[in-house]
């Protein structure tokens, strides 16, 4: 049995209900057991940037456009100017090469409902409006359920799939040195993926099945790997939508 080792994309897809390759990746990570999945220190760390880059964004955002009404002498808001003041904010940001509109508009519908609840007193009744330096405390403390949920399910994987042994020093230095010689020609992030698959394959003898989400990543990152022989023969790519 091969090592389920999945790129970012694939844990997006896998965490999210609303991602187009949701039910693919689940069906792909059912002919696996627990104890054969392999979730890696770099995927995590960029899947929880990528899960949370509209929420954080669309929250900064927010708060500058509170502060700049502060700054005009407003101190209190109510519930509506609340929410014109959010989708000002997105729109705001929504031209930046970084933001995916449909993850935007579900962060940025999910901080209107949070705070929506601002806007209740201790026994339910609808406050008219609140403190401007009030709204800012609770946008601060949101917590964001898609990170949470995935956060919860990445740690179950982490603890109870496969432990890697750890990359040999060895092994460390060549792989280094190889990317040194030889350009990826993917992006930065992708290329950190790769690497570090590359130096975990070649630190012990598993079968490895890299399941990818993007077709660029799965054609040159297919390719590259066939040039480091270490490893080419065992580490298969599946692409999660077709080629």
């Amino acid at each position: 049995m091969s090592i389920f080792y999945p790129d970012t994309s694939t844990i997006m897809s896998l965490f999210d209900e609303t991602e187009p390759l949701h039910n693919k990746a689940k069906d792909i990570l059912r002919q696996y057991k627990i104890m054969d999945v392999f979730v890696s220190t770099i995927v995590q760390t960029e899947w929880q940037s990528r899960t949370m880059r509209e929420h954080r964004e669309l929250v900064l955002k927010t708060i500058v456009l509170i502060d700049a009404k502060k700054g005009k002498g407003d101190s209190m808001m109510t519930a509506t100017k609340f929410n014109v003041l959010v989708d000002n904010a997105a729109n705001i940001i929504r031209s930046k090469p970084t933001i995916e509109s449909r993850k935007l508009d579900r962060a940025r519908a999910n901080l209107q409902k949070e705070i929506a609840r601002s806007f209740n007193s201790i026994s339910g009744a609808p406050v008219t409006s609140r403190s401007i330096d009030y709204l800012k405390e609770q946008i601060i403390r949101i917590n964001y359920a898609f990170y949470e949920k995935g956060q919860g399910v990445i740690g179950f994987f982490i603890r109870h799939g496969y432990r890697h042994p750890g990359v040999n020093e060895d092994v460390d230095s060549a792989v280094k040195q190889f990317l040194s010689e030889h350009e990826t020609g993917l992006e930065t992030q992708d290329s950190m993926v790769l690497a570090d698959l590359l130096r975990y394959a070649a630190s012990d003898s598993n079968n490895y099945d890299f399941v990818v989400g993007d077709k660029n990543f799965y054609k040159k990152g297919k390719e590259y790997i066939k040039l480091y022989d270490d490893v080419a023969s065992r580490v298969k790519f599946k692409l999660l939508s077709a080629p």
